[in-house]
């Protein structure tokens, strides 16, 4: 979630159809994990901090755990990623609390309910509460460095593109493309500052930093300078 993330967003309107399967490769295989992913899915609904970016957060976690070595406990990490950004929503956010904040106080109304192992519950606490880029705490645990990467990464390369232009005219802080555009070049700047898993999400940012270089590049070219965006 951004930053300047507006607390202007809407739950999700009663849907019409039942939902489709749950990824096959996000590894649900218990009831708790059930529970926290249909409450993201129905809850959750953003198209830059919602339930897709949930799932990519939760996937290249654990890519970059295994690439990194890192040693994590694959529940924190499936329960800090599906809900990292609920503080942010309507119904659990609080004004001037930052979301990551909100979110850790408030996960475990979700996880408890669900069944969650009671004695992890504070390790999820720990990696919510560090995982967005302009933390100024450095996360504490394995699942908290990944986490955290994980999430400044998806603000990179194409995908985190494609989740900022989602934005135009949605959030008072991009009224308008160019404006979005500009938030994209703002992030391609901060969001890889801070990684803390090593030199693989590092390789990973500044490959996703060069996309969105030439991806910046060819906009400028084809919309005259930003002057027909």
């Amino acid at each position: 979630m951004c930053k300047i993330h507006s607390q202007t967003a809407v739950l999700p309107r009663p849907r019409q159809q039942p939902p489709a399967a749950r990824p096959a490769d996000l590894d649900i295989d218990q009831s708790w994990k059930e529970q926290v992913y249909d409450f993201t899915r129905d809850n959750l609904e953003h198209t830059a901090w919602g339930l897709q970016h949930s799932e990519r957060d939760y996937l290249l976690s654990k890519d970059i755990a295994r690439q990194s070595r890192l040693q994590v406990d694959q529940d924190v990490l499936f329960a800090a990623a599906f809900l990292h950004d609920m503080g942010g929503f309507p119904g659990f956010q609080k004004e001037g609390v930052d979301h990551a904040i909100r979110s850790a106080e408030v996960c475990d109304q979700i996880l408890r309910p669900a069944g969650f192992p009671e004695e992890k519950i504070e390790d999820v606490r720990s990696a919510i509460r560090t995982h967005s880029y302009y933390s100024k705490e450095a996360p504490e645990t394995p699942e908290g460095a990944a986490l955290h990467d994980a999430d400044c990464l998806d603000f990179l390369g194409a995908v985190g593109v494609a989740r900022i232009l989602s934005l135009t005219q949605r959030e008072p802080f991009t009224p308008t493309l160019e404006s979005a555009v500009k938030l994209a070049e703002n992030l391609k700047s901060t969001a890889g500052k801070t990684l803390y898993s090593g030199d693989y999400a590092r390789q990973l940012a500044d490959s996703r930093i060069q996309e969105m270089d030439l991806f910046l590049t060819r906009l400028d070219a084809e919309s005259f300078g930003r002057k027909h965006l």
